[in-house]
């Protein structure tokens, strides 16, 4: 059923059919709907103006292509099949196995706004744990904490800070110092050096650390 925001009750059905299972996901960039179909696999539907659906991925690894995830930009989608996460292209290629979990199963996968990340549940026996991945590279993925059904907020992910290199200090021709002091609470104050910025704009200059 579709139903109107507005409110007025569902109306008609705009797709009726045997084997429709869970996770239907709407499009974020037009009027499609992708849903798993028992025996049949991952297919799309446009309501109103394709009620019999396409036939987008059928069963490839002896399970039920199913929880189709959408990417931000519509040009693809992340689903679940046979216990581990799938990639596809929106017209049902260059599919691309993303987990090769081995007695542990994928469950709701859940897609950053961003379109870099995937968080799912990942299930051993009975335990579950939400697990994050940065599908395009699937071997950086890491466990968050206990528990199931994840959802994005609408806000892009913020990525931890990466460490940066910091450059041994040297000397650079061209560049004249100026002593300046600095102190220090019980300290005795010790001269530093300011290098003042080189005539030419493509020398690089190398503030130097200090360590007291």
């Amino acid at each position: 059923l579709r139903i109107s925001a507005a409110g007025g009750g569902p109306g008609a059905p705009w797709w009726q059919g045997a084997g429709l299972t869970t996770s239907p996901a709407w499009s974020p960039v037009n009027n499609q709907v992708l849903y798993g179909r028992d025996l049949v696999g991952i297919q799309r539907i446009e309501p109103d103006t394709e009620q019999g659906g396409t036939s987008l991925v059928p069963p490839q690894q002896g399970g039920y292509p199913d929880y189709p995830a959408w990417l931000p930009d519509g040009s693809g989608f992340l689903y679940v099949e046979n216990g581990n996460l799938f990639y596809a292209s929106i017209q049902g290629t260059n599919i691309r196995q993303l987990t090769f979990f081995v007695n542990e199963y994928v469950h709701q996968p859940s897609v950053s706004p961003d379109g870099n990340y995937v968080i799912f549940e990942r299930q051993s026996g009975d335990f579950k744990l939400l697990w994050l991945m940065e599908w395009d590279n699937p071997t950086n993925m890491w466990p968050l904490v206990q528990g199931r059904l994840p959802d994005w907020s609408r806000a892009n992910p913020s990525v931890p800070a990466q460490p940066t290199h910091t450059p041994t200090p040297t000397s650079q021709p061209g560049a004249t110092h100026t002593p300046t002091p600095t102190s220090q609470l019980g300290a005795t104050s010790t001269p530093t050096s300011t290098p003042t910025p080189p005539a030419n704009q493509n020398d690089r200059l190398y503030l130097p650390a200090v360590q007291r």
